[in-house]
């Protein structure tokens, strides 16, 4: 499944999400469409309290090529390069802790029109239309337990578009995804902005 941001008739890819093919894995592999020689940007983020967070469109350029993030089951995180090495690891949430849902990451892109152009979108895909909204957003990624979920969970005056989930054939763990406007300066990033959520 890829996600597809459509603007004035043009499609454009952001982010591929790949299933672990096992039956007993219910990962979720992450893969971003940026050139392949783009490095890694930290960026720094303020918390400034438990639902608001600062971040500067300032960049620090990190000697990381990425290739895919992807959440395990038992919580772990990994980032491998596109040589397959990995090049992250973390411990976030473990799955089977998840009574309805828990947020793992949200992202923000850049401007729509500096992303790759998908002229072929697939019947698979999930389009989401920007035709009226030319503001920054954020897209925000969640693990859902399917056996316990909520259904149509936020009631966000921010919210652009539908709650939606990405379910997969006999798991017990789906994919929720949504996404919102962002208050304050009406800028883009320079680059794509990636946070994972970690425990506390």
């Amino acid at each position: 499944m890829r996600i597809l941001f459509k603007k004035n008739n043009i499609y454009y890819k952001y982010i591929r999400i790949l299933p672990n093919k096992k039956k007993d894995d219910n990962s979720f592999y992450f893969h971003f469409y940026e050139n392949k020689n783009s490095p890694v940007r930290a960026v720094k983020i303020n918390k400034l309290n438990d639902n608001l967070y600062s971040i500067k469109n300032e960049f620090e350029e990190i000697d990381f090529l990425r290739h895919h993030i992807s959440f395990h089951e038992s919580g772990e995180i990994h980032s491998k390069s596109y040589s397959g090495q990995r090049k992250f690891q973390k411990s976030g949430k473990p799955f089977y802790e998840i009574e309805s849902t828990f947020q793992i990451m949200l992202s923000i892109p850049k401007a729509l029109e500096q992303l790759q152009i998908e002229k072929n979108p697939g019947k698979e895909d999930v389009v989401f239309d920007f035709n009226d909204n030319n503001e920054p957003f954020s897209i925000h990624f969640e693990i859902v337990n399917l056996h316990n979920r909520i259904p149509n969970p936020y009631q966000n005056p921010n919210m652009v578009l539908d709650y939606k989930i990405y379910i997969q054939r006999s798991k017990k763990f789906g994919l929720g995804f949504y996404i919102q406007n962002i208050p304050g300066d009406k800028m883009f990033p320079i680059h794509s902005v990636i946070v994972l959520k970690l425990p506390n």
